[in-house]
């Protein structure tokens, strides 16, 4: 069977974080959401004869590059073969996919809907395929398939629905790592570690932890990935997922609902917030109800914040309209190569574009362009090439080669944020009012 992985519009909703993924390499719970499906294909033996992406043209090559070259994948809709067409936006348990699969027999065409939006999408071969504009635009005609089924399943559409579904998938990744993955384990541990109900903590290979640390999972799960290196002090209470390779610094506090992606280094205070990976934010201050990107750095003393002080919910700017988030708690949305200095301070609700290098002590503004360079309420640009230079130099020291995709992709988003600005300046000026004269 083929399967095809589809990325509707509603990626615009979750900009920066989406600025340099596909909305289904967002990550939510352990893993990303392509991840999980192909993680729960994987553990029940589903054969695949090839996958195939519907994305942004721009983010094409540079996943490809990610994905290797031993896959066979492509970038078409799939024609004259048995495929199912899955939505990239959703939150994809193991029951219900495995659910919807039983359902792809025969040579009937069928779609799955939830609400007024279609999740999957079972095409048999030599049947009529739905185009890619009425896949990402959530256009298909229901008449045009000879079956139709409802399924409750939960999908992403705003940034801070990433951090409320999060809980909920650590626990479901909790449940598959223990049944499909089999490599985890709860090895010994020294003396003096914490731990509280055992049977909901898996640690991987090569793990150390020191004494002195607290493993609270009797609130959820507690996974800590392959050669993680826990430090004295440090206190985590579950639901939490920590990848591979990562550094947790002496007396850190990670509470509930917190995902940290592969080879981060963490300090301080964390709490209901994700980092995808190689991503640092290792010296003291507090991150709350955020999402952070690839490759930032956090400077020591970086606090946002993520409740008001007279708890109304919070709004945020979302595809170019303030939008109620319906929420007391959110946080900041980070984008992939951003930078904060130390003692930087995040408003609720913040936004900050992707390659952003941010120095100043006020209170970040709700929305920072791509790119910023300096105090985050002006609006100079980092210079492209320097900033390409200063990624290289960090990427180098993880090992990590900044690939000429990757460059290509950054340009093309650097010449959207130049003329972007400049519409804004353009419109500011045109509607600034003359001063009076005497």
């Amino acid at each position: 069977m083929n399967i095809c992985l589809v990325e509707e519009n509603t990626y615009k909703n979750l900009l920066p974080i989406t600025s340099t993924r596909p909305l289904f390499g967002v990550r939510c719970g352990r893993f990303t959401l392509e991840e999980r499906i192909f993680t729960i294909l994987e553990s029940h033996q589903v054969e695949i004869d090839e996958v195939s992406y519907v994305m942004r043209k721009e983010l094409e090559p540079v996943w490809k590059k990610n994905l290797g070259s031993d896959i066979d994948i492509s970038f078409n809709i799939p024609e004259n073969k048995q495929s199912l067409i899955l939505n990239g936006s959703v939150l994809w348990e193991e029951e219900k996919l495995i659910k919807i699969l039983s359902g792809c027999d025969g040579n009937l065409s069928k779609i799955w809907i939830k609400d007024n939006n279609w999740i999957a999408i079972y095409v048999p071969k030599r049947s009529n395929f739905p185009n890619r504009t009425q896949l990402i635009n959530n256009s298909l005609k229901l008449e045009d398939f000879e079956s139709k089924e409802e399924l409750n399943v939960d999908m992403i559409n705003s940034p801070w629905e990433v951090i409320d579904y999060n809980s909920k998938m650590i626990q479901h990744d909790f449940e598959l790592s223990c049944t499909c993955l089999k490599k985890l384990a709860v090895p010994p541990l020294p003396k003096n570690v914490f731990v509280t109900n055992s049977e909901k903590l898996i640690i991987g290979n090569q793990s150390e932890i020191y004494p002195f640390v607290t493993l609270d999972s009797s609130k959820g799960p507690i996974i800590i990935g392959d050669n993680v290196t826990i430090e004295p002090g440090v206190f985590i209470k579950g639901p939490v997922s920590i990848g591979d390779d990562c550094l947790i610094s002496a007396n850190t506090k990670i509470y509930q609902n917190t995902t940290l992606g592969n080879t981060c280094k963490i300090g301080g205070e964390l709490s209901n917030s994700i980092i995808h990976g190689y991503s640092n934010k290792e010296h003291y201050g507090f991150l709350g109800n955020s999402y952070v990107g690839e490759w930032v750095n956090l400077g020591a003393g970086t606090t946002n914040s993520n409740l008001k002080n007279n708890y109304n919910f919070i709004k945020v700017d979302i595809n170019g309209e303030r939008v109620n988030s319906g929420s007391q708690f959110v946080g900041a949305f980070i984008g992939d190569f951003t930078k904060t200095a130390i003692g930087s301070h995040i408003n609720n609700g913040c936004l900050i574009g992707v390659g952003s290098n941010i120095f100043g002590c006020e209170l970040y503004s709700k929305k920072i362009d791509h790119f910023t360079w300096g105090a985050p309420n002006n609006n100079e640009m980092f210079k492209f090439q320097k900033f390409i230079e200063s990624i290289h130099r960090m990427m180098v020291r993880r090992n990590v080669q900044l690939t000429l995709e990757q460059v290509k992709m950054l340009r093309v988003l650097y010449k959207r944020a130049k003329v972007a600005r400049k519409v804004a300046e353009s419109s500011r000026a045109r509607y600034k009012k003359p001063l009076l004269k005497d």
